[in-house]
């Protein structure tokens, strides 16, 4: 099917929707599979130092080495600092489940479609069938953005 011209029958309307939910799975996939390690890694970065200056301020050392363990304490409770405003920015685990429930509607549309090809005159019999596979594609987007937007304004961070 050409790219500039608009589908005509059934089946390449759906073939259409099929495309575009492809796209939207490989592209929430990414932002899933993101979301995910920036999560991790910022429960991780303040896991382990608040770890570390547990330690370090426990050990009753006033120096060590040369170095001062409150200086060394300061630079970990900044860091930890960041790491959590990092964290806190993109709201990481929450955008993680927003992605991955979206995703996981989007993988049940895909094999929904992929177990009605296996009958394909159903498409040429039912003139409406391809409209109603792209309004669920839409339904699952108009979701997805409103979940989006509601953790944006209740955290604070709307750009609209």
């Amino acid at each position: 099917m050409d790219t500039n011209t608009l589908p005509a029958s059934p089946k390449e309307k759906v073939d259409y929707v099929s495309g575009r939910l492809d796209d939207s799975i490989r592209s929430f996939q990414s932002a899933t599979t993101w979301y995910r390690h920036v999560y991790f890694y910022t429960s991780m970065a303040t896991l382990l130092l608040s770890g570390a200056i547990t330690v370090i301020a426990g050990w009753k050392l006033e120096t060590h080495a040369g170095v001062n363990t409150n200086n060394v304490v300061l630079i970990l409770a900044a860091l930890i600092t960041v790491a959590s405003g990092w964290g806190m920015f993109y709201s990481p685990k929450d955008s993680w489940l927003i992605y991955a429930s979206s995703l996981n509607q989007l993988r049940a549309l895909k094999m929904k479609m992929e177990f009605m090809k296996t009958n394909p005159s159903a498409f040429e019999q039912d003139e409406k069938l391809p409209y109603g596979l792209y309004e669920e594609l839409q339904a699952i987007f108009d979701a997805h953005n409103k979940a989006w937007l509601e953790l944006r304004v209740t955290t604070g961070r709307s750009r609209t």
